[in-house]
């Protein structure tokens, strides 16, 4: 199973999204999601959960190893469901295969995950002071290392293959939990998946 997740710095995304909306809005969905989530469309943070939506499942999609570029409307979002006032859940469709999403709206940041199948995730994400790519690189590899308990007997760390996709490692030996990390700004966001 893959795992991918995206985050979105709300306040960068929204700042100049108006002068774009009508060419992202034709470039990323596909006529029935505009006809789907036409009322929810109204307040432009909802186009942004859908792009969200659509990374996180193109990311989990490249972990699987399969190479194609991003084009959001291949990526077909068929339900999106508030759960909460900050979290939604939702399916997609993407090259004849299902996924499940979960994403988190707060004041800062729109935090997505995707993956197929069943699974345990833990999904959270930081406000950084840098915006800078070395401090974002390092940030998200901390957050990461946090979530995992790590005694004398186990010692996390995280390594990039050859295609710059994340995995673990435990004492120093690749280990089957899924891991992705995003950052945007200066917000930084990290996936588990037991």
């Amino acid at each position: 199973m893959y795992l991918g997740n995206d985050i979105i710095d709300t306040a960068k995304a929204l700042s100049n999204f108006k002068n774009k909306k009508t060419r992202l809005h034709s470039y990323s969905l596909s006529l029935s999601e505009k006809k789907r989530f036409e009322k929810l469309l109204e307040e432009d943070i909802y186009f942004w959960l859908i792009w969200s939506m659509k990374e996180a499942l193109y990311k989990s999609y490249v972990k699987a190893g399969l190479r194609e570029r991003f084009a959001p409307k291949t990526i077909e979002v068929l339900s999106i469901a508030k759960q909460s006032a900050k979290h939604f859940a939702g399916h997609a469709f993407f090259n004849n295969a299902l996924y499940h999403i979960c994403s988190t709206i707060n004041d800062i940041s729109i935090h997505t995950i995707a993956y197929q199948g069943q699974a345990e995730v833990i999904q959270v994400e930081r406000k950084i002071n840098n915006k800078d790519y070395t401090s974002q690189h390092q940030a998200v590899r901390r957050l990461a290392l946090e979530q995992l308990p790590t005694t004398k007997e186990k010692i996390w760390s995280i390594k990039k293959d050859f295609n710059q996709i994340p995995y673990l490692l435990l004492n120093g030996n690749r280990c089957h939990h899924e891991i992705s990390l995003s950052h945007h700004e200066n917000i930084v966001g990290v996936a588990i998946l037991f």
